[in-house]
């Protein structure tokens, strides 16, 4: 039906951490399409639950709301409160549908109402949602598990409402229907459809099949994706292995690897006593394969032994996830036909830029063909870094000492930059404390957007920890500067908040007219939370039909969003780490956003989130329910990698890096940097090209005749991937002129299939980051490199947020280009975007063999 939620983005981002792109627990769970989600509480968590956006605050800036509490949502002081406030949305989520089902054949009464529903119970779900995964206290996150059980348990029931299936249905052939606003008309059609995907339509066997197949696939889901898989590997008792799937290594090598004394002591280990304790036995340590000291050898071991020991640890298969795994796959399948479509991928491509899989494979075989050149130079490169490198060691000479192995690319590639960029790198990071990309972040939105970021006090009991960060984006233009939505920042390393990088969209745009009009219950306090009366509401949103009324004061809920990163603190200022509390929280923020620096990796990451932060608080639509980043995937991942060119493009560097005397990097310093920023581009990605590819080939695996499990023999999932892969073009092949032993997929890396749960997260999609990449470089190259604060450019790319996800086309990216540009981006091929501005980024970074 209605619901969205906001947690599909946390969950994807921490996914990042281990594949480098993301995408959440799942757009399957959505009757609808692939927003910003996350995984669910338990596997019985609703199935619809997909997409409350993170949502919240105060009834009018600088009106202290009565009782408000933990995110400003009225009367949230202690844990037992969520629930509270989840049953109290219920009861006028409620109220609201039965007004609502009395009003057949009234299609702006029913598709107002759903979208107030939803609005209503996303802002105690999309609350509850953040909370749970950063709170530091246990009560407040079990007490926001049990609001989103509540609140999607309640979905559950809604999505399968006959009653309400019918309203929407009979709303559709209404003769009011012609008096419906475009935005009105797309939600109405959204709502159906969402409905009809859990099934409420079909009758008797069909639909208890689809029930079960719903309820099997988050089951699933929720398994594939839960942590203790490794205690399922069956591994056979080799010298290296153990039957949990752990890597066993001798304290010795792991000491002689440069593994530092204190970790090693860390690790389980069985046989003698400690080498650390001149014992002459001999140890041996037990390493988890994709743990922090496994990775540190595959980065940085110069034991070739260990570092092949390690890579295919971590690419072994887990016979019970493979079955999982397929067992996704029939459900999905399954259920894409019972919904019209061909197949999964097909039916998850639906509403995207990009519709068909045909297009997608065609665009990603057009990269392969772009990315090999550049690849090969890069792969020469590590062959000859690897023959010195053994020739340092005196391994002898000959053609054969720089033959490249699977295993040998991460720790080469390290060892490449460390060599020739860690001095830039090390240069760069004193320019970039979170103060100066903060600074960064005003320069774009005064800039750009003639907006402000004004940082606020957050009123007692608003925020989970002291160390969190509250701004409003404010318009100058408008009486006192009037906030237009709110950000939070929870950036900084703290037990036991685990999220690498994710924003969380709290409270999404909404003209409130209309509910006031009906005078629904809208959660007491709740439906006053975070409104302001506006003049000229609908300035960038489609027009409705009493027009002129449109420009006169109206009740708008204004967005809130928040970015939860996780930037180690400077030990030198914070020995201790963040502290619980502080007694000056001014004093104690200012020193930790100056001392906080960030690598430029972690710095674009941060660019990155803020993209997705400034598409949700820019939002100006009527309904929420396509706000923000509400939209298909390979759209909303658009600005979001747009926004890192502001903190890899020298030239913007500029107007905000500063080192702690407040000097900006030098010219030569910033040379130095654009030569190396996409240091081994080309291989990064085609390994995007690579995991894409996989993904739609996994999703091509077809069902059996019956339907009741797919047309793949057991533990044959690598093979077929493999397999499929062999047979592309390049991919397939030996890379041309350089000593390997293996394909350009192996060399690249395919990993194993069990271990790549963007399969889960993604479900055919996974190639929205390599498009949006490619995409935002031509964008940047055409609009924004000349001038990249321009306020005309900007301005258009405000027009593009305040849209939401109202359209997700071409069509909505090519109005960020001049008229004569615009015929670059063709709404009806979009797998043709131009490529070769991204491809001139990596090229400025190839492997030259000298120092920068």
């Amino acid at each position: 039906m209605l619901m969205v939620t906001g947690s599909q983005r946390a969950v994807v981002q921490a996914c990042k951490a281990r594949v480098q792109s993301p995408r959440l627990l799942s757009d399957f769970l959505s009757g609808r399409r692939q927003g910003t989600t996350k995984t669910a509480a338990s596997p019985s968590s609703s199935l619809l639950f997909t997409r409350f956006e993170q949502r919240r605050f105060f009834w009018g800036f600088g009106k202290r709301v009565e009782e408000s509490g933990l995110l400003c949502l009225p009367g949230l002081h202690k844990p037992p409160n969520f629930l509270q406030l989840a049953e109290t949305a219920v009861r006028d989520a409620e109220a609201i549908l039965k007004d609502a089902n009395t009003s057949p054949g009234r299609p702006r009464v029913l598709v107002n109402a759903l979208d107030s529903v939803s609005n209503l119970l996303c802002k105690v779900a999309d609350s509850a949602e953040l909370i749970r995964n950063v709170h530091p206290k246990r009560e407040w996150r079990d007490a926001a598990d049990q609001a989103v059980v509540r609140v999607s348990s309640f979905i559950d029931s809604v999505n399968l409402d006959e009653t309400l299936y019918e309203s929407l249905r009979s709303s559709e052939n209404s003769s009011e229907l012609g008096s419906l606003t475009e935005e009105e008309k797309i939600v109405l059609k959204n709502m159906r459809e969402a409905m009809e995907q859990q099934g409420v339509h079909l009758t008797g066997d069909a639909k208890n099949e689809c029930l079960f197949l719903l309820a099997k696939s988050t089951e699933v889901c929720f398994s594939i994706t839960s942590h203790d898989e490794r205690a399922s590997r069956e591994t056979p008792v080799t010298g290296g292995e153990g039957q949990d799937g752990s890597l066993w290594v001798e304290e010795k090598e792991l000491l002689e690897a440069g593994i530092s004394p204190e970790e090693v002591a860390s690790l389980p280990r069985i046989g003698g006593a400690s080498v650390l304790s001149s014992s002459p036995s001999a140890v041996i340590c037990s390493l988890d394969p994709d743990g922090l000291v496994a990775q540190q050898l595959l980065y940085g071991g110069k034991n070739a032994t260990l570092r092949q020991k390690v890579f295919e640890a971590q690419n072994r298969k887990v016979p019970n996830k493979e079955q999982g795994l397929l067992e996704l796959l029939t459900c999905r399948q399954r259920l894409a036909q019972m919904r019209g479509y061909r197949d999964w991928k097909t039916f998850a491509l639906r509403e995207s830029v990009v519709r068909q899989p045909e297009c997608v494979v065609h665009f990603l075989r057009k990269c392969v063909t772009m990315l090999e050149k550049g690849l090969v130079e890069e792969l020469r490169a590590l062959a000859a870094l690897k023959a010195d490198l053994r020739r340092e060691r005196g391994e002898g000479d000959g053609e054969t000492l720089g033959v490249l192995c699977p295993w040998d690319i991460p720790f080469l590639t390290s060892v490449y930059k460390d060599r020739h960029f860690r001095d830039v790198a090390s240069e760069m990071q004193n320019f970039l404390s979170l103060q100066s990309l903060l600074d960064g972040v005003q320069v774009a939105f005064r800039s750009l957007f003639g907006l402000e970021l004004h940082r606020e006090i957050p009123l007692e009991g608003e925020v989970w920890h002291f160390s969190v960060l509250k701004y409003s984006v404010r318009d100058p233009s408008r009486k006192e500067g009037q906030a237009l939505g709110t950000l939070y920042l929870d950036l900084f390393s703290r037990f036991p908040k685990n999220i690498p990088s994710a924003q969380f969209t709290l409270v999404c745009s909404k003209d409130l007219s209309y509910e006031r009009e009906r005078e629904w219950p809208v959660g007491g306090s709740l439906g006053k939370m975070h409104v302001i009366n506006i003049e000229g509401f609908s300035e960038t949103a489609p027009s409705t039909q009493e027009g002129e009324a449109n420009q006169q004061k109206r009740p708008w809920q204004m967005p809130a969003t928040a970015l939860v990163s996780d930037f180690y603190l400077d030990p030198s200022a914070f020995p201790q780490g963040l502290p619980e509390d502080s007694r000056d929280r001014e004093k104690t923020l200012g020193e930790l956003l100056r001392t906080t620096r960030l690598n430029v990796s972690s710095a674009k990451t941060f660019f990155h989130e803020l993209g997705h932060v400034t598409h949700s608080l820019l939002s100006r639509t009527n309904l929420q329910h396509l706000a923000g980043t509400r939209g298909a995937i390979d759209f909303v991942e658009f600005p979001s990698h747009l926004f890192e060119h502001f903190v890899t493009d020298p030239g913007c560097l500029k107007m905000f890096a500063r080192d702690a005397q407040g000097n900006p990097p030098s010219e030569d310093l910033l040379g130095r940097f654009s030569k190396g920023r996409h240091l081994f581009g080309h291989l990064e990605a085609m390994q995007q090209v690579v995991y894409a590819l996989a993904d739609q080939a996994f999703y091509s695996i077809e069902l059996s005749a019956d339907g009741q499990s797919v047309q793949l023999e057991p533990g044959r999932l690598q093979k077929h991937i493999e397999e499929s892969l062999g047979r592309e073009a390049v991919l397939g092949e030996t890379p041309r002129g350089v000593p390997s032993q293996g394909t350009v997929v192996d060399l690249v890396g395919l990993p194993a299939m069990t271990s790549f749960d963007h399969l889960v997260h993604y479900g055919g999609s996974y190639y929205c980051y390599i498009f949006c990449r490619i995409l935002a470089a031509h964008v940047w190259k055409e609009e924004f490199s000349r001038d990249p604060w321009g306020r005309e450019v900007g301005q258009r790319l405000r027009q593009m947020f305040a849209q939401g996800s109202l359209e997700s086309s071409l069509r909505v990216v090519r109005q960020l280009l001049e008229d004569e540009k615009q015929l670059s981006l063709n709404h009806d091929m979009p797998e043709e975007i131009p490529l070769q501005p991204f491809l001139s980024e990596l090229e400025s970074s190839l492997p030259q063999g000298e120092e920068m």
